[in-house]
C-alpha cells in the first residue's frame, strides 16, 4: 500500500471571508497605531530640573562599645 502526500496533509476547505471581519480587524489595529502613537506623543517636553536643598551629611557612624568584663 502507498500513501501520497495528498492523504497525510489534507488542505483546509476555503472559508468565506467575512466584511465584517475584516472591518473589525482594520478598526482595531487602527485603535492600537492610535494608541501608541498617543502613548509616545503624549510627553514631548523635557521634564524640568528639580532643586535640591542638602541639609547636613550622613550621620557619623557609632562605635559599638565592647561589654565590660564582670
Amino acid at each position: 500500500m502507498t500513501v501520497t502526500v495528498d492523504q497525510l496533509s489534507p488542505l483546509p476547505s476555503e472559508e468565506k471571508t467575512s466584511f465584517t471581519a475584516l472591518v473589525l480587524s482594520v478598526l482595531v489595529h487602527a485603535l492600537l497605531v492610535g494608541a501608541l502613537f498617543f502613548g509616545v506623543q503624549w510627553r514631548n517636553q523635557p521634564p524640568s530640573a528639580v532643586a535640591v536643598e542638602v541639609w547636613h551629611g550622613a550621620p557619623a557612624p557609632v562605635a559599638a562599645k565592647a561589654p565590660e568584663p564582670p
